[in-house]
């Protein structure tokens, strides 16, 4: 048994016993366009006020906004051209977050043997997430559905839904081979593992969001900006 190997079956266990049933959430107003899609179905129908979510659906801005009313009360405000599947909703532990992110790195290791074993079904769930439609390979024409997905992290972090964010803002630097984001992927996974008092790991991203963002040059600018002055906050 190889190292890989082993380091997944000490994660599973934990990734399996997340897998609790997820309460539906309820849109609680709407303005403008918002469309969901149920389960693996490829149709979007328009949103309606009171209307269910599962765990299994997407739901969809276009030029409008969305408040989305968990059961436990709080509530969830998604603007204009953001996606997101509603599982991606539940309340992460840090705990929870952290093994989503080594399985992430497991998975990111080149295998050596057998590389079949090394992609069990599902390893990057997180708390039930089960995986969607949105979940599969993004079709190489749309390419602006890293900014959708972008949006809704943001969205995230303004909320301080941070062990959140930091999961969606994973998903897609591994979704999406190759963005143009200038780095702000990273600033605002630099930005949620600092809120959640993780400077090491703030850190490196901020440094990653600056490198990137000087590689574009001057569209890049308020990013390493932005960037380099969190890295001197916090290194001080």
């Amino acid at each position: 048994m190889d190292k890989m190997t082993k380091i997944l079956n000490m994660l599973l266990p934990s990734l399996v016993i997340l897998t609790n049933a997820f309460p539906a959430v309820t849109i609680e107003s709407i303005k403008g366009e918002v469309k969901v899609r149920h389960g693996l179905d490829e149709h979007w129908t328009d949103a309606q006020k009171g209307m269910l979510l599962e765990e299994i659906d997407t739901i969809q801005t276009w030029e409008g906004t969305v408040v989305l009313r968990k059961q436990d009360g709080s509530t969830f405000t998604m603007g204009s051209l953001s996606i997101l599947d509603i599982s991606e909703l539940r309340n992460i532990t840090r705990h929870e977050m952290f093994l989503f992110l080594m399985s992430q790195k497991v998975q990111r290791l080149e295998p050596r043997q057998q590389p079949a074993r090394l992609n069990p079904p599902n390893v990057s769930s997180v708390h039930g997430e089960k995986k969607s439609a949105m979940a599969r390979e993004p079709k190489n024409e749309d390419i602006q559905g890293w900014v959708r997905e972008l949006n809704a992290a943001k969205a995230m972090v303004e909320q301080a839904f941070y062990t959140n964010s930091v999961v969606k803002l994973h998903k897609v630097l591994s979704r999406y081979s190759e963005i143009s984001d200038c780095g702000e992927v990273n600033l605002y996974l630099g930005k949620s593992f600092e809120e959640l008092d993780e400077p090491g790991q703030a850190i490196d991203n901020y440094q990653i969001a600056a490198e990137k963002a000087y590689a574009c040059g001057q569209a890049g600018e308020a990013i390493a900006d932005a960037a380099q002055k969190a890295v001197r906050q916090l290194s001080r």
